[in-house]
């Protein structure tokens, strides 16, 4: 005999399946807003942050900059773990004093885990003025599955900019943004830059579909089991 399936935690999980299926779709146009202001911020001319200096002016995420001024390269920080074509290693993020005296946060790009040393890759170590253009980011908030940034070994899995300003001996105020640096070669060919991510996956409609698939899955179901115990 085919048991009848229950009408209340049917109707549950149906409501549950749409409910998940209906924030995709929430997300998809956050997604697309997202993508859209990306694409906007590529197509304009780079902010010219030395002449922008103590001018009020807000910096958003993905906006293309250019800053001319001096690598710190004592106060180099190194966020390990980092992928580049398929090796691993690590992205080396230097501190950048204009002629002005503002500090800017620059991630030059990717070293593979044997050459993490400077003395490994002196030559990309450059002394004196270097115009850097590159794209100004956001610090995001840390996901339950990335580690704790280590100080002490100065291992950074994400950016704590007042951590690393203080830690640099920074005596600027800490700006509210870093810079990724574009794939201009470097000398000696490292860092490696240009490791901003600009195509963002956008799968939120694939997954509302499924979510809804699977509502309408077990409606079918429950419809079929009853018109069986009916029949």
């Amino acid at each position: 005999m085919t048991q009848r399936l229950p009408l209340i935690p049917t109707l549950f999980f149906i409501v549950i399946l749409c409910g998940l299926g209906t924030w995709q779709l929430q997300r998809l146009e956050w997604k697309k807003g997202i993508l859209a202001s990306i694409e906007e911020a590529q197509k304009a001319e780079p902010i010219d942050l030395n002449a922008q200096y103590l001018r009020n002016f807000t910096i958003n995420d993905y906006q293309r900059v250019t800053v001319l001024g001096r690598f710190d390269h004592a106060h180099e920080f190194y966020m390990p773990s980092r992928v580049y074509k398929g090796d691993v290693g690590f992205h080396i993020v230097t501190p950048l004093t204009t002629p002005m005296g503002q500090t800017y946060l620059i991630n030059r790009g990717w070293v593979p885990n044997a050459q993490e040393l400077p003395a490994t890759r002196a030559a990309g170590q450059i002394a004196g003025e270097v115009q850097i253009t590159g794209i100004a980011r956001l610090p995001h908030k840390p996901t339950r599955w990335q580690p704790p940034n280590d100080i002490p070994r100065n291992r950074w899995y994400g950016y704590d900019l007042t951590l690393m300003y203080l830690g640099a001996e920074i005596k600027t105020d800490a700006l509210q943004f870093y810079i990724e640096a574009d794939d201009t070669s470097n000398p000696g060919g490292l860092p490696i830059g240009g490791v901003t991510r600009l195509e963002i996956p956008n799968n939120h409609l694939q997954y509302a579909l499924t979510w809804y698939s699977l509502a309408v899955l077990i409606g079918l179901i429950f419809a079929v089991n009853r018109f069986k115990r009916t029949a």
